[in-house]
Order: C-alpha cells, then structure tokens, then sequence
C-alpha cells in the first residue's frame, strides 16, 4: 500500500527511530491518497514556477485546488504527468484552501 511504503521509506530516508518514528507515522496516516498532474496554468499571477500541480479531474477535488508538493514533480517530469502522493486539506492563513504534501515524501508516477 502507498501509505505503507511511504512510512517506510520517510523513515529509512531520515534515520527516524523509536518516539519520533511513531509521532512521523501518525501525521502520514492523517493524510489521504491523492491523484494529481502536472499542468502551465493560463495566469501564474502569483504563483511561483511555469508548472504547476493540481488534482486530477473527476475525482474528490476540484482541479482549481493548488498542491503543495516536492518539486520534482514539476521539474523532472513532462506536462501532463499523473501521481499519486499523500496529501491533506489545509488552509493558508488569509490565502484559502490548498493540498498540501510534504516535498520530503515519496510519490507514484502514474503515467
């Protein structure tokens, strides 16, 4: 399972043992798998980057949802590319909603 290997790989990749290991999993498994792609937004005003990452039409999320996530997502894949990654809603402070993935997780290149 994604969440699983996640886990396991987050802890192998940072050493984390014991307490801290136990306190890392819980926040994984408070997120959610998540399908999202890669896409050139109309207006990058206020955005940072020519790609961006958002989620994939027809599932839980609206595809205007911005995704906050590793930018190897963006910079070593082409236009159009799907993953899958663990993500939560979040909410910027005076900004609005948001995806939010941590840039240090493991994703699942899709296609």
């Amino acid at each position: 399972m994604i969440v699983d290997d996640l886990i396991k790989q987050t802890v192998k990749c940072q050493g984390i043992t014991n307490i801290r290991e136990e306190q890392h999993m819980s926040k994984i498994t408070s997120y959610e798998t998540v399908m999202v792609e890669s896409f050139i937004p109309n207006n990058t005003s206020g955005k940072h980057g020519k790609i961006h990452i958002r989620p994939v039409s027809g599932y839980k999320y609206p595809t205007s949802l911005q995704v906050e996530c590793s930018k190897k997502l963006s910079h070593d894949y082409p236009i159009g590319t799907k993953f899958m990654l663990q993500a939560k809603l979040t909410n910027r402070e005076g900004g609005g909603e948001y995806l939010y993935s941590s840039y240090r997780w493991g994703f699942e290149v899709i296609k």
